[in-house]
């Protein structure tokens, strides 16, 4: 993990790891293929829900896809 690599390139990244395709991915968010392509290249951003439900396709945090790193934060 570089933690200086961009919201876009780590869902780009994540979405390769997984043999994703754009198509693929927003086949599973329900959205556009432009839409995928947007995050990608930084020009337009998820929506809380997207981030939420790319969260469950990537099986990883909302705070990794936003910031590059986990919670260090324990649940109570």
């Amino acid at each position: 993990m570089n933690s200086n690599e961009s919201f876009g390139r780590r869902i780009r990244r994540l979405r390769v790891e997984k043999g994703y395709s754009q198509g693929d991915l927003a086949g599973r968010l329900y959205v556009t293929v432009q839409a995928v392509s947007r995050w990608e290249t930084e020009r337009g951003y998820p929506s809380i829900e997207s981030v939420v439900n790319m969260a469950h396709v990537f099986a990883t945090s909302t705070d990794y896809l936003l910031t590059g790193h986990e919670s260090i934060r324990q649940r109570e």
